[in-house]
């Protein structure tokens, strides 16, 4: 386990839960994220990517480590309608990468 989530875990006081537990393989790497990313970055970034979550954002594993990946429904039921991530990802995401992929790298390197 990598030192910035083995301090972000020392306060189990203040343990973010998974917004989106339904959607499984992936809770617990939510739950490590979203506490480093309130933790180092603060509440704004955490509440950015709490809400992505909500939407339906997943952690998926790629050859070069952990990526964002949203859940797609037609309906817009249990994640994202087809056209609609790619706007918010754009508008939102896209100025806060070097955090994720800093964040996501941590995840990787605690064995998540």
């Amino acid at each position: 386990m990598s030192l910035s989530l083995q301090i972000a875990k020392q306060d189990f006081a203040s343990k973010i839960n998974d917004p989106r537990a339904d959607l499984a393989g992936d809770s617990n790497q939510w739950i490590d994220f979203l506490t480093l990313a309130r933790k180092i970055y603060g509440d704004e970034f955490y509440y950015l990517m709490h809400g992505f979550r909500c939407c339906g954002l997943r952690i998926r594993t790629s050859e070069k480590g952990y990526i964002l990946r949203p859940e797609v429904d037609p309906e817009g039921r249990i994640g994202f309608y087809p056209d609609e991530y790619e706007g918010m990802r754009d508008k939102y995401l896209l100025k806060q990468v070097d955090k994720i992929k800093y964040l996501l790298s941590v995840l990787r390197a605690g064995g998540n």
